[in-house]
């Protein structure tokens, strides 16, 4: 009975890693959007029909590299934006982002580099434990599932 237990427990976590969209909710695995959306959160995501992603926007997408897992972090830049991140601020065109909603800021340099059509740059709110853009890259469009919302 002991082993049957650890089996399931170790089935939960690999679930919980890769998502657990049903419908319309995410359910948080990791812990890169902290302190906002802890592990374990449940969130409502909405489709976007003809609006488009926008900056600050918490989205829900398949991975680039994987499209079977999927994951949620916040859209910094949008296509055509430059976006930069250096002593532990994040630049958007030149400019500061405004981000009190970051546990920590960024520990590392990014950039500058400009945001092609149709993809995104997209960060975790737990910047130093966020597996994002800064390692893998653009987000494309199409990639997206849908806004984090109420």
């Amino acid at each position: 009975m002991r082993r049957l237990g650890i089996v399931a427990v170790g089935l939960a976590l690999v679930v919980g890693m890769v998502g657990c969209n049903t419908g319309s909710q995410f359910r948080m695995a990791g812990i890169s959007m902290e302190p906002a959306y802890p592990p374990g959160t449940v969130v409502k995501v909405s489709k976007y029909g003809d609006a488009s992603p926008q900056r600050g926007d918490i989205v829900v997408f398949h991975m680039p590299m994987k499209t079977s897992v999927e994951n949620m972090n916040r859209i910094i830049g949008e296509p055509g934006d430059t976006v930069e991140v250096r002593d532990g601020t994040v630049y958007i065109n030149g400019g500061p982002l405004d981000e009190p909603y970051i546990l920590t800021t960024p520990t590392y340099v990014y950039g500058p580099t400009e945001v092609p059509p149709h993809q995104y740059f997209v960060l975790g709110d737990n910047r130093n434990n966020s597996y994002d853009s800064h390692v893998w890259g653009f987000l494309p469009e199409e990639n997206v599932v849908g806004r984090v919302g109420e």
